[in-house]
């Protein structure tokens, strides 16, 4: 998010960042929780800044281990990301990542495995197969795929 001195908002959204950077993973969930809240309230569901707040929910949701919220957190990022960015964005991508790996940490790992195979394609198509993004895919791909 950008920084706008002053803005309470913007300010909560900091310190929910840094609660969850600190580990304290269940402190950071109720910050999250609270600004999504205001921030639907205020801004609406779809504001960049709404959105943000929501991913940051599900990386906090994510560490905390509760990764079927998580997944419907990065979800509903996942559609705002592709329908304003596209499938091919890395922002979108690095979010399909994330349910990904929400997916394989609740032990869903066929899910995760073609998940993660669609992203794979999506930045190969997009960024190219040599892209730093799609290798770092298409390794982790490889990882679950002998795990499954």
């Amino acid at each position: 998010m950008t920084a706008v001195d002053g803005d309470p908002l913007e300010e909560r959204a900091r310190a929910a960042a840094d609660l969850l950077e600190a580990g304290r993973v269940d402190e950071a969930m109720t910050s999250y929780g609270h600004l999504v809240s205001d921030m639907t309230r205020m801004l609406g569901p779809t504001h960049v800044r709404t959105v943000e707040s929501r991913l940051g929910l599900g990386r906090a949701c994510l560490a905390a281990e509760d990764h079927e919220r998580a997944v419907v957190l990065f979800e509903s990022v996942a559609s705002y990301k592709e329908s304003g960015l596209g499938a091919g964005h890395p922002e979108a991508i690095e979010v399909r990542r994330l349910i990904a790996e929400s997916l394989a940490a609740s032990g869903r790992t066929s899910e995760a495995t073609e998940s993660l195979a669609v992203t794979t394609r999506v930045a190969a198509q997009h960024l190219g197969t040599d892209h730093e993004v799609t290798t770092t895919l298409r390794t982790r791909l490889a990882d679950l795929q002998s795990a499954g």
